[in-house]
């Protein structure tokens, strides 16, 4: 059986240049409006990545780079768009966008990584996201799985309706997305993507230009000098949510204008 087809969100002009947008964890599709408004000769299509909105959560996957990449390539098939396309993620979305240009070159013709996370080591990746008790408890372990079997499955149709007072600092739509998900598809796509990465691999495999976009108070966006060695790196005032704070910059890497990366 191949990879599920994800669910998209297309908007601009169906005849201009393809841009696809991947968000991050506990995100989807909406994340992208404040972006894809600004692209309006382009056609935009913004996914949902596997096991997150409102695309397949498959109890078998193992939400790996791997499966995430499989099935952005089958969605692509499906929307007919097996010519090069300007690629964009955010995040985790960064990753699987990398990854994605690495093992098929002739899919994407730019790509545009914002707010990638970059960990040396799975170990180091672990400190950072439980830099904080409030975050350990939130991301690992049967007190987090607990909570996310009720907040995120149980109790989900509440969760979505009260999210944007908790989540404040993104529009509602973007709140609301944060429960759509599975436990396995959040923890397992946590472990195989942002711990398990391989940023400094894939980027020396990749061919095509690279834009990264990170905020300067974003600290886990710091590629090494050795790995942006052979891309082009725009740094914004700002911290992890660059799509959403800062739209234009985001907008302005995916047209590629000269004022922003001359």
């Amino acid at each position: 059986m191949g990879a599920p087809v994800l669910a998209s969100t297309t908007s601009g002009d169906s005849d201009g240049p393809p841009v696809v947008l991947l968000h991050g964890i506990l995100g989807s599709a909406a994340y992208w409006e404040a972006v894809t408004s600004r692209l309006p000769g382009h056609r935009t299509v913004a996914l949902d990545l596997l096991g997150f909105g409102a695309s397949p959560r498959p109890a078998d996957a193992a939400y790996d780079t791997a499966d995430h990449v499989a099935a952005v390539v089958a969605t692509l098939d499906a929307l007919d768009l097996r010519g090069p396309v300007t690629l964009v993620g955010h995040s985790m979305g960064a990753l699987v966008a990398l990854r994605l240009a690495a093992d098929h070159p002739d899919r994407v013709a730019r790509l545009v990584l914002v707010a990638m996370p970059v960990f040396a080591t799975p170990a180091a990746a672990r400190r950072a996201l439980g830099r904080t008790r409030l975050r350990r408890v939130l991301l690992d372990g049967p007190t987090s799985r607990a909570f996310c079997l009720v907040w995120c499955r149980a109790l989900r149709p509440l969760s979505r309706r009260i999210a944007p007072l908790y989540v404040r600092r993104v529009p509602a739509a973007v709140a609301r997305a944060t429960v759509d998900h599975s436990w396995r598809s959040y923890s397992r796509s946590l472990a195989g993507v942002v711990e398990n990465q391989r940023v400094a691999t894939d980027l020396a495999r990749t061919r095509c230009p690279v834009v990264v976009v990170r905020g300067d108070r974003d600290p886990d966006a710091r590629p090494s000098a050795d790995a942006l060695a052979d891309v082009r790196d725009v740094t914004v005032p700002g911290g992890h949510q660059v799509p959403i704070d800062r739209p234009d910059v985001v907008a302005d890497a995916i047209r590629h204008e000269h004022r922003l990366l001359a």
